[in-house]
């Protein structure tokens, strides 16, 4: 099984002109790794070219499916490895792809720029920006945050795609990307890939985030329908339900 340790460097570059007017992603296949682009490193190969996904809604293999892209779990010991990554895990990744879904939305219908699914609206003449490409989520990321328990500890799971800012769309680092010329048929060309951080924070008593579990966000590809798909369904909050409904992580196995 390959190794490669994620590293994460922050940094800021301008965004391209033409992602403002297209509405066009970056293609996954292409996005960059290091030296490398996805399409070389034989683990997503294997997985896009295999149809490897699994849905984020808990179910009795969700468990070990998570454990599978987050190995480094099996490091904690048996208690964390039952516990960590189950029902409060995939509601976190539910309310995440939910957002984003509603972003997508607002965005492919010129509805009002806002934080979340049917946020406050400072000023109804600011339309939603092409995901990433302005507005709240050029510089801060889209976050979302779920208490839970491992047992008897108190979690915290914080999840979120990036700042527009942070990373290049040709990086593999970038929060969305569409899939591009993918290997097989399991997985449309003009698939959505969002690039997910995780952090699991171990929380005291009064419920504030005492240490966290891993040194590094650990990190989720999670394959979602077309934008188009996103976009045609009747409203905003119908087609965050959506595209949480459909949305599978990616079975990477670094």
């Amino acid at each position: 099984m390959l190794k490669l340790a994620l590293i994460f460097i922050g940094f800021v570059v301008s965004w391209p002109a033409w992602a403002l007017n297209s509405g066009s992603y970056s293609k996954f296949v292409y996005a960059e790794w290091g030296n490398y682009q996805v399409a070389q490193i034989r683990p997503f190969e294997y997985a896009i070219e295999q149809g490897q996904l699994s849905s984020i809604a808990y179910s009795a293999q969700f468990s070990d499916v998570m454990r599978r892209v987050i190995p480094e779990v099996s490091e904690l010991g048996p208690y964390y490895q039952e516990y960590l990554l189950g029902r409060d895990f995939s509601r976190a990744l539910v309310s995440l792809v939910t957002e984003y879904g509603c972003l997508e939305y607002r965005f492919r219908h010129a509805l009002p720029h806002t934080r979340e699914c049917g946020g406050y609206v400072d000023d109804e003449r600011v339309k939603e920006y092409f995901p990433f490409s302005g507005g709240y989520f050029l510089q801060q990321p889209l976050r979302v945050y779920q208490r839970g328990k491992a047992g008897n500890q108190q979690m915290g799971y914080a999840l979120y795609l990036k700042a527009g800012n942070k990373y290049q769309p040709s990086s593999i680092w970038y929060p969305v990307h569409q899939i591009g010329s993918a290997f097989g048929r399991a997985i449309s060309s003009k698939q959505l890939v969002l690039t997910v951080s995780v952090n699991f924070e171990k929380l005291d008593a009064a419920g504030a985030p005492e240490s966290t579990l891993f040194e590094t966000p650990r990190v989720l590809w999670l394959v979602l329908p077309e934008a188009k798909q996103i976009a045609a369904q009747a409203n905003e909050q119908a087609a965050g339900r959506y595209a949480a409904k459909q949305a599978q992580v990616l079975i990477v196995e670094l």
